[in-house]
């Protein structure tokens, strides 16, 4: 039965419940839920049931289609860790790159208007500062992006 199908303490009990109370109303129902082979690897199925009456429209029972989904689940688990990359990278890329950036862009403002040596060489010792914090801060959204990269798949072809 599509209840007992799916007991093996992965499933909650709540996906049973739903399962029975379809059952018990005798009503077309799908479901995904976790279950685990005998040598106890895990996997993901989408199953959809469909009652079967005879010709006096007497309830005879379910066909059930079973779909293991278990690559798909992977890969949206791989879409969402990626999707927190991309957001980690879009933080530094508008918060930590804008700060030396604009201080840099400041800095040169400042010494297009100031007359004295001293003042240009301290301005420029600064403009340094902001342009190695700057380069570090793209050494980590390039290490980022290319850790990713080079655990990403390779983009399917177009044609």
């Amino acid at each position: 039965t599509p209840a007992t199908f799916f007991i093996d303490g992965e499933s909650g009990i709540d996906e049973l419940s739903v399962i029975l109370g379809h059952k018990k109303v005798r009503e077309a129902f799908s479901t995904e839920v976790n279950c685990r082979k005998k040598n106890g690897e895990k996997f993901c199925v989408h199953s959809e049931y469909t009652p079967l009456f005879d010709d006096s429209n007497v309830f005879t029972g379910y066909i059930g289609v079973y779909n293991d989904i278990t690559g798909l689940k992977q890969k949206q688990i791989e879409a969402g860790r990626r999707i927190e990359k991309l957001k980690e990278v879009a933080w530094l890329s508008s918060h930590e790159v804008r700060r030396p950036l604009a201080n840099i862009i400041g800095l040169t403002n400042l010494m297009k208007v100031t007359p004295l040596m001293d003042e240009k060489i301290r301005i420029l010792e600064s403009i340094n500062r902001s342009a190695d914090e700057l380069d570090k801060i793209i050494h980590v959204v390039n290490s980022t992006v290319g850790t990713e990269l080079e655990n990403a798949p390779p983009p399917a072809p177009t044609s």
